[in-house]
């Protein structure tokens, strides 16, 4: 039966109320729709749509339960990573046996990494040093058995992984050297075949030298534009000869020093700015040579070269020389052409050793450059010394807190000179020589008037300077056991003249009148 229009226009104000409470609490319904339905439907079947929208709309009342959750368009997330690889493989030597830290070689593109280490190592609990790709991780962080090929996954941020399977091959520690050499210079020009070279063998390739028992003493790897020399070259202990002439080179890694085999060292018409203080170390080096680098200094441990027989410096940028250099009692070859050389270091020029000396025309007397140029002066003057001085290291010495030596113990030190150049240690106090060979003093002593004690008993003295006279602070003066023939009247007068503040010690007979 078909609605009279009162009935219709109740039940349409009902159904657009319903329509505003829907789009308020729950959904928007298309006004459009219900504007059709209501031109449109006017059968009984129309009835029944109502009321089960009535019923629909209600039940998503505001009051009845919770409103329902509108999703919003999510934010755009950054991409997560997908970097998956393993940068860097090393065992080091704080992990391990070995005596130096092993980096191992890795092939990206097969997901390869080898390890070469000592045939003798134990294999079968090695602890890695890994490094992996930003924000990845890996599956192994402990040590593993290496005994067999170990697989390590990586797994990126955005869940891929990658695999890599890792060897550790056995060999000999000479051969990890010189692959780590072709390694470190991969612009070199050597043929090295070392994958079909036994250790036996190692002798037939060019440059390298064996002994009977098949260790290395010699590389002269000349010309191979040779650029670093990596610290893994201490494996080479038997090395007694290194040559590295005309290679691009620019420093010495402080493990050479550890290489105490070395006897020759050639570094010519390289670029070196620097020798390291470790060549200190090498105390069986015979030959130094760094004829034309760009180096501006030697370190003053190359005064611990006690063997040292021969140095170019031919054609460096070395201003100055250091004093330590006068401990080298065996130098005889000093070779200094075409530096910036104005002089050398007194005690440099003491050493009766040097047999040639090129570049200087005139060696220096009596210049000093410094206080402890004057303290190695005395070494260097008496080359049979039995003193234990060395390179910071003086015993029996004190010094004031600017470094000037206030008190000298040289006593039975096997000396026969104390040369003039001990003037300039100006603060000196003390000087005690007492069982040496000295024949004489140096009237230089005199210009030092800090000077209160000189003990030189039991020496060959048959006098002491007149030039003593001057010592207005000298106490005391001990010439016992000297075969003293007399005393200049000037010292004698000291110990009137200066307050009779002097004492002079003197076997019975042999004093001052």
């Amino acid at each position: 039966m078909l609605l009279n229009s009162k009935v219709l226009l109740v039940i349409e104000k009902m159904v657009k109320v319903i329509f505003l409470k829907a789009q308020y609490h729950c959904i928007i319904i298309n006004v459009r729709f219900k504007t059709t339905v209501m031109k449109t439907i006017k059968t009984k079947a129309f009835e029944i749509l109502i009321c089960l929208l009535i019923i629909a709309i209600a039940g998503c009342g505001k009051d009845d339960g919770p409103e329902p959750v509108v999703e919003s368009i999510p934010e755009e997330k950054t991409a997560l990573s997908s970097e998956k690889q393993i940068t860097s493989f090393v065992f080091l030597t704080k992990d391990t046996s070995f005596p130096v830290d092993l980096v191992a070689t890795l092939d990206q593109e097969n997901n390869m990494i080898e390890a070469l280490v000592p045939s003798d190592a134990d294999v079968s609990n090695l602890l890695p040093e890994i490094k992996i790709s930003n924000a990845a991780t890996i599956d192994k962080t402990n040590a593993q058995n290496f005994t067999e090929p170990v697989l390590y996954t990586v797994s990126a941020e955005d869940g891929t992984t990658n695999s890599y399977t890792v060897s550790v091959k056995p060999t000999s520690i000479q051969k990890i050297a010189l692959k780590l050499i072709l390694e470190n210079n991969p612009e070199n020009t050597l043929n090295w075949d070392l994958k079909n070279t036994i250790d036996s063998e190692l002798g037939n390739l060019d440059g390298v030298t064996i002994d009977g028992d098949g260790l290395i003493t010699g590389l002269f790897l000349d010309s191979k534009n040779i650029s670093e020399l990596p610290p893994e070259i201490i494996l080479l202990s038997s090395l007694e000869l290194l040559k590295l002439d005309d290679n691009p080179i620019t420093e010495l890694p402080v493990e050479i020093g550890q290489l105490t085999a070395l006897t020759e060292i050639s570094l010519k018409e390289t670029q070196l700015n620097a020798i390291p203080a470790e060549i200190g170390l090498l105390t069986n080096l015979n030959v130094l040579l760094i004829k034309g680098n760009p180096i501006t200094t030697l370190p003053p441990q190359i005064g611990l070269l006690k063997n040292l027989s021969r140095l170019d410096l031919v054609n460096n940028e070395i201003t100055s020389l250091p004093p330590e250099m006068g401990f080298l009692s065996n130098l005889n070859f000093l070779i200094v052409e075409e530096s910036n050389l104005a002089e050398i270091p007194t005690s440099l020029a003491f050493l009766t050793t040097l047999n040639e000396f090129i570049g200087l025309s005139v060696l220096p007397t009596a210049t000093i450059v410094s206080s402890k140029d004057a303290l190695i002066s005395i070494y260097s003057a008496n080359p049979e010394n039995t003193l234990e001085w060395e390179v910071d290291n003086f015993p029996d010495i004190d010094f004031d807190d600017d470094g000037n030596p206030t008190l000298i113990t040289i006593n039975n030190k096997n000396l026969n000179q104390i040369p003039l150049t001990i003037s300039s240690l100006s603060s000196l106090e003390t000087l005690n020589a007492n069982g040496n060979n000295l024949e004489n003093l140096p009237a230089t002593l005199a210009t030092i008037n800090t000077l209160s004690v000189i003990t030189v008993a039991n020496n060959n003295l048959s006098t002491v300077p007149s030039e003593f006279g001057i010592l207005n602070n000298l106490a005391l003066l001990s010439l016992t056991g000297n075969p003293i023939t007399s005393i200049p009247q000037e010292v004698c007068d000291l110990q009137t003249s200066n307050g009779g503040i002097l004492t002079i010690l003197t076997d019975p007979g042999k004093g001052c009148n």
